[in-house]
Formats: structure tokens, C-alpha cells, sequence
């Protein structure tokens, strides 16, 4: 049952490996202790747009939420907003 949607989704997880890459070599640590594939690939297919639903994610908690979060939600947001044929500013 594959998703007529599932390209962009690949995409985006692409997108997000290559920002989970970066930031973990800020830190000087394996990709893996960022997020793991399989939350990555559950971030581009549910595309939480707040702080709440991000902390919904498998793999996420407070603390993940806090360092990581912002850039992630940052990139997904980024992402949608060229991907959607809405481009009006949320208030």
C-alpha cells in the first residue's frame, strides 16, 4: 500500500537526514544519536508543524524536543511551505 504522496516524503526525509548529518557534526557524534531512520521517516510522513506535535513523534521526548526541535520543525515547515499550493502566512 505505498502513498501517491510518498515521494515527497522521501524528500523530505532526505532533507532531514541531511540536517540530522550537519548537526550531528556540530556535536562531534554519530547521526544515529540525533534521531534514528525511523524517526526521521515518521517526521517526513506526519510533517508535525508545532512543538506538541513534534513531542507526538517516536523518539522524541523533552529533552530531543528542546535541542533539536527547533531546526527540525524549522526544516519540515521550510518544506512545506514550497512543497503546498498554500503560501499564506499562518497568523
Amino acid at each position: 500500500s505505498r502513498d501517491p504522496s510518498g515521494t515527497s516524503d522521501e524528500d523530505l526525509f532526505e532533507t532531514l537526514r541531511a540536517l540530522r548529518r550537519t548537526m550531528a557534526e556540530e556535536r562531534g557524534i554519530p547521526p544515529y544519536l540525533i534521531f534514528s531512520d525511523a524517526t526521521l521517516r515518521e517526521l517526513a510522513r506526519e510533517r508535525p508543524a508545532t512543538e506538541e506535535a513534534f513531542l507526538q513523534i517516536k523518539g522524541v521526548g523533552l529533552r530531543k524536543l528542546q535541542e533539536l526541535g527547533p531546526r527540525f520543525l524549522a526544516c519540515i515547515r521550510k518544506y512545506g511551505d514550497g512543497s503546498a499550493g498554500d503560501t499564506s502566512p499562518v497568523p
